[in-house]
This record gives C-alpha cells, structure tokens and sequence, in this order.
C-alpha cells in the first residue's frame, strides 16, 4: 500500500508551509513560542471546540450565545465584560471570524480568549486528553 503522495506508507505528504512551521517548532522559533502556558492552552483547547464548530456550527454556535448571556449578565462591566462584548461582536461576523478568533496567535485573539464563552463547550472526557497531550507538548518545548 502506498500513501496518497506515491511515497511509502510511513511517510507523509506535508504542504511547505507545515514542514516550515515544524522546522521552526525545532528550532524554538516559531510564533507559539512567544504565548505563555496559561495562552497557549487556551488556544489549544480552544482549537478542539473548533473541530467541533466546523462540525455542528448551529450548536455550537447556540450554546455559546447562550453561555455568552449568562457570563454577560454576571460580569457587566470591566475588562472581561469588555472581552465579552467582542465574543459578542465575533459571533455576530460569522463563523469564519469566529474561527479565527478560536486559533489565532495574534494578541487580539490571545487576550479575546481569556473570556470565552466556548467555556463548556468540551467535555470532561474529552477536555482531559487534551489537556494531558498540551502539558507533555510543553515539557517538551526547548526553554525561552
């Protein structure tokens, strides 16, 4: 058997780009590398409810709205009221924006993501493999 590129079954097919990012996780330089812990599970975690999300985007998309009301109705003001009102905002954009705002690296999304309405959005037999793999991920990133 052979894999999709021709190449032997072991072997993956990668686009440039992939195989550059990785060449950069290697070498510690990769844009990753300038998130804290406590940012860069957050993104982690947020990028599993957005396999979920592009799966059942209605849901999804419902069930924060609705986590969205209630955080909004028990923090109405302050930096994380502030942060709600953004979720709000992306939401509104649509899916796509709302995907960006899930995984992005950029100080906009990290600092979005400190309030989520995505919150229970996961499982706990989902969320704890997740977060076991970040946590080996991490021991394993060379030190800043």
């Amino acid at each position: 058997m052979t894999a999709p590129g021709g190449g032997a079954p072991d072997e993956v097919d990668r686009l440039p780009e992939i195989d550059a990012y990785l060449a950069e996780l290697d070498a510690g330089t990769a844009p990753e590398d300038t998130l804290t812990r406590e940012q860069a599970q957050a993104r982690w975690l947020h990028i599993a409810v957005a396999g979920a999300l592009v799966a059942d985007p209605a849901t999804v998309l419902a069930n924060a709205t609705t986590t969205l009301d209630r955080l909004l109705a028990t923090i109405p003001d302050g930096p994380a009221a502030d942060r709600l009102h953004r979720w709000q905002e992306t939401l509104a954009a649509g899916l796509d924006s709302v995907l960006d705002a899930m995984t992005a690296r950029s100080d906009w999304a990290v600092d979005l993501r400190q309030n989520s309405p995505f919150t229970d959005a996961l499982p706990e037999p989902i969320r704890r493999p997740i977060l076991t793999a970040f946590v080996t991920h991490w021991k394993r990133r060379p030190p800043s």
